[in-house]
Order: structure tokens, then C-alpha cells, then sequence
């Protein structure tokens, strides 16, 4: 099957709508936008029924229509997650009856309320008329808010809030705010800062919310990639968040831990598609693989699952998502973005491997020998060291010698992927894999286990920067292991310190404790020091 990254279906509107409010009107593009959404933004389909990944049970749009109780919601998911082309087409939905009819007609048929008003702002905007403002211009009525600006910045309050919405269908989309927190820090008024007059307006706006019927408000992440910022942003973001917390209800837009992250893929990775028997022959190949390994105690899982998870998967690794969840917390990796990034590397070193051999696409195909698939890895964790010294060196790394040892590249397969389950930062976090689950995952129709798990034993052995873990798990690290160390010394230490501590360890393994056979050990004696 050909393996080619496919075009992208959305254009420049997308970044042009972070920079300049939207009204809603972009019809070439519409049903674009919202099919690319669905493919980057956790739904599992078309959107039909419950598969539109916002909605979590349909009530953004029975908001709208008056139907639900939740107003507020937020997108608890760090930079590159899919929420601004999620709110985009959560906007364009409430903005065009046609398309949702068109997109999620049986939403369409229980939540009708027409066209909504759509709001949007993003915190990189600063206008002089503050946030709120802005609101009330896009909603066309600046003239109740001009007294909250016009002689200095003050909150409106609820009842404000209530008389600018009132009751027809309203959605706010409120993007990327903690720029403009950080901004209105700088920004002195009366006794505190801007920043403490914003916090009170959103406040005053997500109380006000809860009590109209057809106001529904969508914020973007409030913490996340922002938790390095300074220590003022920090302490003005508390109690934004808390408020937040308290009124909000908390939606993710892609789980980067579970199988909608093959639906992902395959929309956005893959051109071509095989039909269903050939996809059926690979299980039932892998099926038949597994069988053998399960009988041979090599793995814990049986064939009955692997099939499961593979029909869920394929092309890809059913193991490929749980090595990607171990790092994507990390606070640089940029999760939907960086999960695009990351898979399309694999896919390069798949597609440029001299054998056509693989069956399901893993994190074990990286090729890191290739410097533009090395750097967008180490990006994410840096372990240049162990890559240089254990995984890939020009045929001198120890998984590389493995290979020639075992003239396959079994070595480097688990090498590289013990690499990429130990990319997590967070010291909490899980890192690495035992031996059972690594098998698991590189165990192949045309592979021999027992390869693998030699393989798996000579690394442990050689390797310099692989650390045994809590539970049998193993994991790269910056620090050399207890091997090199051991080497290390070895090599460095004078050959009569050498001698010292070779006779000191010996004169302890041998040390008499009954005297039946012996009664005293001499270790290493010279032939002056014997007396027979």
C-alpha cells in the first residue's frame, strides 16, 4: 500500500482567524474545515450522532438551542491539540443551519435554534476597547459596553453581561487567553493591573452564562505549555482557572492514549487504502504469530486480542499509541501537531527502508540514522548520548553490533523502540518497557521471538545509557549505566589498585566460615607467599 502523506485540506484562513475575528462567512471552505476537524480533532467519523468529538453528548449545540444546562465549556488539551480548528468548526456548525444538516443531521433534528451569533477572541489581540469590547461589538451592540472602556477599563458585571447576550443563541469562543493576561499585567489600574479588571469580566461573563438560556461559551486551554511564564501570569491565571474549573466542564479534543488516534492518521496520513480481505490477511497472519509466541511464554496477550486491537489500528501497531502517551504530556511536545510530526517520521523511514517488510507501522521503524528523523526525536527528549552510543552510529552502536551478530536488525528494533517509550521528561511519568510487552510489539508473521528476545538480552548486557526500572521495565537515559561505569574505571584504574580490589572481593567470596576444607585464602599470592 502506498505510503504518502496527504495534502492539507484546510488553507491560510486558519492561522488568519488566531489574528483577526471571524464573522462566519468563509462558504468555499466550510464543509473542508469541518471535515478536516473531524479528522484532527478526535472524531471517530463522519459526524453523525455521538462521533462529533466537542459535543461530549451533544450539549454545545442543545446549549444553543436552549436544551442544556451547560454553558461553559473548556478544552483542557496543551498547544498543537486541536482546539483552535475545533472551535472554528464548532463555529461554522452553529453559524450554518445548511451544514448541520448536512454534517450531523440527527444533532441538526434535536437541537434546532437557527443561526447563532458567533463571537470569537484570541489573547494575542489587544484592542483598545479590552476583550469585553470586543464582544460587544462583534454582537453589534458596542454602545452598552462603551462605559466599561471609553473612560478607563472597567469589568462589566453580570447584569451587563446578561443585557448585551439576552436570549437568543450566542456562541463565544474565547482563544489562547493567557497572552493577554500577560499582557494586561503591564498595564496599571487604580491599585492592580488590567490583569485583575479581565479576570472579573470573564467571571462576570461565565456567571452570567448560567443563567441564559441559549449563551454557550467555549475557552481554549488556560494553563498547560503556559506553566513556565512568569510568576505574575501564574498568579493572575489562578484564579482565572479556578473560576473556570468551577463553572466550566472540561472536554479534550483528541486522547492521545486511545484508538481515535488511528482515525487520525489514517485521514490525514494515507492517500491509498487496501481493501478489507487484505487487511484480514494481516491479522490472521499476526494472529498465527502470536499464537506461537503465546505458546513459547514469549508474550502475555493472546491471539484473540492482538486481532482486536489490530482491525481497531491498522496500518498501524496497536502498541504505537501507548508508547506515544508516555511522552506527549511532555510540555514541548505539541500533542495533535506534534503527533502529526512524529507518525509522518516514522512513515519516511518506513517508506525508505531497502526490504518492503513491514506489515504494521511501529515506533521500532524509526530510523535514526536518518539526521531529519533524529532531530525531530530528540526534540521531544534529548538523549543524543544513548542514540550515539547504544542505538545508532554508523554500524559501531551496540544494537548495530547486535545486528551483525544476529545478521538481522532485531537489535535495532529494540533499541529503538525501549528509545521511544523512555522520550517522557516528567520523572513521575512512565518510562520504558519490559521485556514481555517489548516483545509484543515487534513480534512479526515472518519473525522468530526467540530473535527478538536475544536481542533483547544482548542490549541489556551492552548497552551504556539503559537503565533497569521499577517492575522489569527498561528505559533510556542520559546517564550511563552501571556497565560503563564499571568499564569505565576499569579502563582508567592503575593496574596494582586493579590487583587491591580484585583480591579484596575475592578474599570475601572465599572467606573460610567452617574451616572443614580450608582454614585460610590467599588471593592472588605471589609464588614467595605460598608455604606448603
Amino acid at each position: 500500500m502506498p505510503i504518502s502523506p496527504s495534502p492539507p485540506v484546510w488553507s491560510s484562513w486558519i492561522a488568519a482567524a488566531r489574528r483577526r475575528p471571524w464573522n462566519g462567512e468563509i462558504p468555499d471552505e466550510r464543509s473542508n474545515m469541518i471535515r478536516a476537524t473531524t479528522s484532527s480533532c478526535g472524531a471517530s467519523g463522519s459526524l453523525d450522532g455521538s462521533s462529533f468529538g466537542f459535543c461530549a453528548g451533544r450539549q454545545g449545540f442543545k446549549r444553543l438551542a436552549g436544551q442544556s444546562d451547560d454553558a461553559v465549556f473548556q478544552l483542557t488539551q496543551a498547544m498543537g491539540g486541536g482546539k483552535t480548528h475545533l472551535m472554528i468548526a464548532f463555529g461554522l456548525l452553529a453559524k450554518h443551519p445548511d451544514l448541520r444538516k448536512k454534517h450531523i443531521p440527527e444533532i441538526a433534528k434535536e437541537a434546532d435554534f437557527g443561526s447563532a451569533k458567533v463571537v470569537t477572541f484570541t489573547g494575542r489581540n489587544y484592542p483598545e476597547h479590552f476583550f469585553w469590547g470586543e464582544i460587544a461589538e462583534q454582537l453589534g451592540k458596542p454602545e452598552l459596553f462603551t462605559k466599561f472602556w471609553a473612560n478607563g477599563s472597567r469589568a462589566p458585571d453580570e447584569k451587563a453581561w446578561m443585557q448585551l447576550i439576552g436570549d437568543e443563541p450566542v456562541l463565544i469562543l474565547l482563544d489562547e487567553m493567557p497572552p493577554y493576561f500577560d499582557n494586561a499585567l503591564t498595564i496599571d489600574v487604580g491599585g492592580g493591573t488590567l490583569a485583575n479588571v479581565a479576570t472579573a469580566a470573564l467571571a462576570n461573563m461565565m456567571s452570567a452564562a448560567l443563567r441564559l438560556p441559549r449563551l454557550c461559551v467555549v475557552v481554549s486551554n488556560l494553563s498547560g505549555s503556559y506553566e513556565s511564564a512568569s510568576r505574575e501570569l501564574t498568579r493572575a491565571m489562578r484564579d482565572v482557572i479556578a473560576e473556570a474549573n468551577r463553572q466550566a466542564r472540561p472536554l479534550t479534543p483528541v486522547q492521545l492514549g486511545g484508538n481515535e488516534i488511528y482515525e487520525i492518521l489514517r485521514k490525514r496520513m494515507f492517500k491509498q487504502w487496501p481493501a478489507e480481505r487484505d487487511i484480514d490477511r494481516i491479522v490472521d497472519a499476526y494472529a498465527g504469530a502470536i499464537t506461537e509466541a503465546e505458546q513459547a511464554k514469549s508474550i502475555g496477550k493472546s491471539a484473540e486480542q492482538i486481532a482486536a486491537e489490530i482491525h481497531a489500528s491498522y496500518p498501524f501497531h496497536p502498541g504505537l499509541k501507548d508508547v506515544i502517551a508516555m511522552f506527549k504530556e511532555n510540555e514541548s511536545f505539541r500533542q495533535t501537531r506534534g503527533l502529526m510530526r512524529f507518525v509522518s517520521r516514522i512513515l519516511k523511514s518506513v517508506w525508505e527502508r531497502p526490504e518492503n517488510d513491514v506489515l504494521l507501522i511501529g515506533a521500532q521503524h524509526i530510523n535514526m540514522r536518518d539526521p531529519e528523523v533524529r532531530d525531530e526525536v530528540l526534540a521531544i527528549c534529548n538523549l543524543q548520548s544513548a542514540v550515539a552510543k547504544d542505538i545508532a552510529d554508523h554500524g559501531g552502536a551496540h544494537a548495530e553490533l547486535i545486528d551483525q551478530k544476529l545478521g538481522t536488525d532485531a537489535g535495532t528494533q529494540v533499541a529503538t523502540l525501549l528509545m521511544t517509550a523512555s522520550l517522557a521528561k516528567n520523572m513521575d511519568g512512565i518510562r520504558g518497557l519490559d521485556k514481555q510487552r517489548t516483545l509484543e510489539h515487534l513480534i512479526t508473521p515472518f519473525r522468530d521471538p526467540l530473535e527478538l528476545g536475544e536481542a533483547f538480552e544482548e542490549l541489556r548486557k551492552s548497552a551504556w545509557y539503559l537503565h533497569p526500572g521499577e517492575r522489569g521495565v527498561y528505559y533510556f537515559s542520559e546517564q550511563e549505566n552501571l556497565t560503563k561505569r564499571l568499564e569505565k574505571e576499569g579502563k582508567d584504574a592503575p593496574e596494582n589498585k586493579i590487583e587491591e580490589e580484585m583480591r579484596r572481593r575475592l578474599l570475601d567470596m572465599f572467606e573460610p566460615k567452617r574451616k572443614h576444607a580450608y582454614e585460610q585464602a590467599l588471593a592472588l599470592p605471589g609464588l614467595d607467599d605460598i608455604n606448603l
